[in-house]
């Protein structure tokens, strides 16, 4: 039971927490008059909701669809996004082998 909620409580913060960042660097740069992320059908006005769903959409393809990377710094984010939800899919896989060998 403890690896399921693991598993239930990580994957939500971290998909809330990127998806936050990504509206915040994108947005504040948007006010700049650039733009950090471009949205596949050139979506306007950007909502909120859709940098959380680069962000949810990253947890079944571990590389946002919908959306491109136009700044440095925005692809180092979604590189990092993905090394980070491949090692919480490495984390729970090694803990649940651990549990099934009886350590």
């Amino acid at each position: 039971m403890n690896l399921l909620s693991q598993l239930l409580l990580f994957l939500p913060v971290v998909t809330i927490a990127f998806g936050w960042l990504y509206l915040r660097l994108d947005s504040g740069a948007r006010r700049f008059g650039r733009r950090h992320i471009q949205f596949d059908g050139s979506l306007e006005p950007i909502d909120p909701f859709d940098y959380f769903h680069v962000a949810a959409v990253t947890l079944l393809q571990f590389e946002p669809s919908g959306a491109k990377a136009t700044t440095r710094l925005m692809k180092t984010l979604f590189v990092l996004h993905g090394v980070v939800m491949l090692d919480l899919v490495a984390l729970v896989l090694s803990r649940a082998i651990g549990l099934a060998s009886g350590g």
